[in-house]
């Protein structure tokens, strides 16, 4: 799940870049979106476990305050 704010028009398929964690165009496909500016997307391609680690690091979300990031891998 995502949250942004949905006041513009959001595309059926779009890609998405996280560019802290370093992670360019990963395409993204629209499925719902709620009230509360949640969107339900799915992604085009699997993401590796790597990846998907970079984007907690970086995030600011408090579950992920804990999550560090492997430099050896």
């Amino acid at each position: 799940m995502l949250a942004l704010n949905t006041r513009f028009s959001l595309p059926d398929q779009f890609y998405l870049d996280v560019p802290d964690a370093k992670i360019a165009r990963v395409g993204c496909l629209t499925m719902r979106i709620y009230a509360n500016d949640t969107v339900q997307v799915r992604f085009l391609s699997m993401m590796p476990p790597k990846d998907i680690d970079r984007i907690f690091v970086y995030s600011t979300h408090p579950k992920h305050r804990n999550k560090l990031l492997d430099l050896r891998a």
